[in-house]
């Protein structure tokens, strides 16, 4: 799927380089990142830093001037690519949450798990959770099981 790049809003780094929001992607230096592939984004004002956190895991940190619409922008997008979000408890205190994200532009859901910190996701019992919870969300939304 080609990504288009016009940008829907900007800022820039104090270096110059420039971020972007587009319809379908974030694009920052070096690389451009589909909404669905972004699992959160965060603004500190007190140093004026957005930290992109990816699927991947990956965290990208970028410094900004003049955010302005920029961070209203990364927000509507990344929310906008939320099809579901399920939270499933392990012990009394640890789970994970379920999501199934898609391109804003439509396209094939994927299915990702965030494991809370101390949740190890190679224990038999996480891993059985996450098979019955990744059965129960693609029949929710009528997604095939082969991938």
């Amino acid at each position: 799927m080609k990504l288009r790049r016009t940008g829907l809003a900007s800022a820039r780094t104090p270096s110059g380089e420039e971020v972007i929001g587009t319809r379908d992607a974030l694009v920052v230096p070096g690389r451009t990142i589909p909404w669905e592939q972004v699992l959160r984004a965060d603004w500190d004002a007190d140093v004026d830093t957005l930290t992109v956190m990816l699927v991947d895991p990956e965290v990208l940190v970028y410094e900004l001037d003049e955010p302005g619409l920029l961070l209203q922008l990364v927000r509507e997008r990344v929310m906008a690519s939320i099809v579901l979000t399920r939270r499933v408890p392990v012990t009394s205190e640890l789970g994970f949450t379920v999501m199934a994200r898609r391109p804003p532009a439509g396209g094939d859901v994927t299915l990702t798990f965030e494991y809370d910190r101390d949740l190890d996701p190679d224990d038999s019992g996480v891993q059985e959770a996450a098979r019955a919870a990744l059965r129960s969300v693609r029949e929710e939304l009528g997604i095939g099981f082969s991938s």
